[in-house]
């Protein structure tokens, strides 16, 4: 069954709600970033802004904006996904309840901070019964969501899929993380994640929805498949196998890959690219956005937006040298901690 992604909405450390950023992405050097917030009153009323983290403002900001580019105002199904959920929720009630001693704590910040508070809150403001669910699958939590709402329109009757991936970084999770070597010391620029000779990247956060349809009325582009599956030392035969499934070797136009300047991060992706791609050109999109769980979401913003024909910058290109002539067909490859892979095929609605 044919499958499009019909409008997409992200917030994150780009300018937000708009795809401008691809043309005239913001470079940085720094290792910690925030999302560059949007103006939130066309969306959330005051009142209810009010009670809402940052997360759960970003997460039905760019949900309604993704629907109301789609003409959409009730999606058949809801889905999300998160790595950590409302983290800064979640800091704010363990915190009180240590300072309080387990006592008169306050219930807001306890009931934002369960990882489907997300996708609840978005049908209570949408008055959405239908199809709900959040999937919680470190930095392939988009891709399982993403698994399931093609599942939902092929076999539940569903014409419409609002799919969505939201993760934050709070200053307290930085530094945690930072005590381990998750981010880089020091300025962080492209020159430096492209040597990718020691660990660490720069972090950042994404809020990313896309409206998935049957229809191909304005598409962005065409999911021609996806697949996922855990590395048991058979990683190149899997990705072997799914192009050839799906007919990719002699097609594609170019490889999408999460380098990130992880020196471990990224060998597993130019191992891959020299095995099966080394001819293609190659795009790579998180020295733009930084590091989160949801950034292969981010990623799929990128691919969609590319194929729209919406233009991008030459940052994305991890060879400057090597650019496709023609745009059609796009492989999106991200693995999680070399455990967890997804593999997503997308093409143009325009060929």
């Amino acid at each position: 069954m044919d499958i499009y992604i019909n409008s997409s909405s992200q917030i994150s450390i780009q300018k937000p709600l708009e795809a401008t950023c691809l043309s005239s992405p913001q470079l940085y050097a720094q290792s910690y970033l925030r999302c560059i917030e949007p103006d939130y009153s066309p969306f959330i009323s005051p009142i209810l802004g009010r009670r809402m983290g940052l997360l759960l403002k970003r997460a039905v900001t760019t949900s309604k904006d993704a629907l109301s580019k789609a003409s959409i105002t009730q999606p058949d199904a809801i889905i999300m996904g998160t790595g950590l959920g409302c983290l800064d929720n979640t800091e704010k009630f363990l915190s009180a309840m240590i300072k309080n001693k387990e006592t008169c704590l306050p219930p807001t910040a306890f009931m934002q901070s369960t990882h489907n508070t997300i996708s609840s809150q978005i049908a209570m403001i949408l008055n959405s019964n239908a199809y709900n669910t959040t999937f919680t699958d470190g930095g392939t939590s988009f891709e399982a969501g993403l698994l399931d709402a093609m599942m939902q329109l092929d076999i539940n009757n569903c014409h419409s899929v609002l799919l969505g991936a939201h993760d934050e970084m709070t200053p307290t999770y930085f530094t945690v993380l930072d005590k381990i070597d998750c981010w880089k010391k020091g300025q962080v620029d492209e020159s430096i994640l492209k040597k990718a000779d020691t660990s660490g990247s720069f972090s950042g956060e994404a809020s990313v929805s896309f409206v998935l349809t049957k229809e191909k009325t304005n598409a962005l582009c065409k999911i021609k498949g996806v697949e996922m599956f855990t590395n048991k030392g058979n990683i190149d035969e899997y990705v072997k196998d799914f192009c050839d499934k799906n007919h990719i070797f002699g097609t594609l136009d170019a490889v999408v890959m999460g380098f990130n300047g992880d020196k471990d991060n990224d060998s597993v992706y130019m191992d891959l690219y020299n095995k099966h791609f080394k001819t293609l050109p190659l795009l790579w999109y998180k020295h733009v956005f930084g590091e989160s769980y949801a950034v292969s979401g981010l990623s799929v913003f990128v691919a969609s937006n590319l194929l729209a024909k919406n233009g991008i910058n030459d940052v994305f290109w991890y060879f400057k040298s090597k650019k496709p002539q023609k745009m059609t067909n796009l492989l999106l490859i991200n693995h999680y901690k070399n455990r967890n892979y997804s593999l997503i095929y997308l093409t143009s609605c325009q060929n």
